[in-house]
């Protein structure tokens, strides 16, 4: 059938690897991902990466409350041997974010574009809905898209004024298990599949359309996020992370120490709690 005839909501859908640690900003994050795709599917794992149980009373809150969306569960054994598992080679806590992506990727009801999301990346819906008519006759499914997103770091309303790209827009025919399977995750997919990358991919009047929120934490919460990070080792070995982070909080300065950028002042959108 030509793209033009069928539904737009039938044509994109997205998987979104889920814990309760991202309790502020998952509502935002489904709210805004319903109003361009009807295939919605949230992964989250039986436990937690510090090991305690998932919050399965929220869980079920929030199966309530989006009825439209697949909650999806996966078991995490920290029994296994992470040297013998799949695309496990300098990043063991990769392998359950690739496990979360695969898991949602199997419950997928449509087989054509899948943006693929961690639970603090926030989309403009509208915007990607109004981008999505325009581009989707033009997406090469041998190719993948990274999406422009802005940056924002201890408040919802401090935005860096560097822009990067995180969220992964592919073609299903890209996401298979050895291609999800990779110490680089994400950027695992496009090096595994050979397809050729287009970055920083925005509106085609150049706004940016996506809003990353991995680190507006309160104090606790981001010297936790720090503690089990899938890629604390990669950037924060050897620190001293109360020190850090209490460093932060000490006055109302952004005080990033993870990339350092320059922030503007802009309004709680999204509504993203911390």
């Amino acid at each position: 059938m030509p793209m033009m005839l069928r539904s737009l909501a039938c044509l994109v859908s997205v998987i979104i690897g889920y814990s309760s640690n991202e309790k502020g900003s998952i509502h935002a994050v489904l709210s805004q991902a319903l109003l361009f795709s009807d295939d919605v599917v949230v992964s989250y794992a039986s436990r937690l990466l510090d090991g305690s149980l998932e919050d399965t009373q929220h869980i079920q809150s929030l199966k309530a409350k989006y009825p439209q969306v697949r909650f999806v569960e996966y078991v995490i054994d920290f029994s296994l041997n992470m040297s013998k598992q799949l695309g496990v080679h300098i990043r063991p806590t990769a392998f359950w974010h690739n496990l979360a992506r695969w898991t949602a990727v199997q419950n997928l009801k449509n087989k054509e574009w899948v943006f693929v999301l961690d639970s603090d990346e926030v989309a403009d819906g509208k915007g990607v809905k109004k981008w999505l008519r325009k581009a989707l006759p033009q997406l090469v499914e041998a190719d993948c898209y990274k999406m422009a997103n802005y940056w924002y770091f201890k408040k919802p309303i401090f935005r860096a004024t560097t822009q990067e790209s995180s969220v992964l827009l592919v073609h299903h025919k890209q996401i298979t298990k050895a291609n999800v399977f990779g110490d680089a995750e994400r950027d695992h997919i496009v090096d595994a599949s050979k397809c050729t990358l287009h970055d920083l991919m925005a509106d085609f009047d150049g706004t940016v359309l996506w809003h990353h929120f991995s680190w507006v934490r309160s104090k606790s919460g981001m010297k936790h996020k720090l503690r089990y990070w899938a890629h604390a080792n990669d950037k924060f070995q050897n620190v001293d992370v109360e020190q850090m982070v209490d460093a932060v909080f000490n006055d109302n300065n952004v005080n990033d120490f993870v990339h350092k950028y320059n922030y503007i002042t802009v309004n709680n959108t999204f509504g993203i709690q911390v």
